[in-house]
């Protein structure tokens, strides 16, 4: 079932279990917000979701392996975010730098560059099952500044 997103539902992103509403075929292939319940239902190699309709959203989430969550407002970036084709994003933030590491990310680089980005997944397991062209994370790390 398709929804209408509005500035409330994009706030509600952020709150309670809740990762957003999945949008047909999009849903698919692991490339939207989706709810906790349907991910089951996206392809193992799903590792980032993106702001609907080319909306923008007002942060993104980090899911990691271990079943962590941390989420970060797209406000509190500092340029530049930086992306080496050797398959490393870097996110600046005043105190920490996120680094982003796997294969074919430059996609999911220009998507956090036009704040689409909803969420982005570490891998449930170590064996890759990701197409040869399609984005793959394979860490997610907060460091502090130093």
């Amino acid at each position: 079932m398709k929804r209408k997103l509005n500035h409330t539902t994009m706030r509600n992103v952020f709150s309670g279990d809740r990762m957003g509403t999945p949008f047909g075929k999009a849903a698919q292939s692991g490339h939207v917000d989706v709810p906790k319940e349907a991910a089951s239902l996206l392809p193992a190699q799903a590792c980032f979701g993106l702001a609907p309709n080319h909306g923008t959203a007002y942060g993104f989430k980090m899911l990691f392996s271990d079943d962590k969550i941390a989420a970060i407002y797209y406000h509190d970036l500092v340029s530049p975010v930086s992306y080496d084709p050797a398959g490393i994003i870097d996110i600046h933030l005043s105190t920490r730098t996120i680094r982003i590491t796997g294969r074919n990310l430059k996609g999911l680089f220009e998507h956090f560059f036009d704040n689409r980005v909803l969420w982005v997944k570490e891998p449930d397991s170590l064996f890759s099952l990701a197409s040869d062209n399609q984005a793959e994370i394979e860490t997610i790390r907060i460091e502090e500044n130093g």
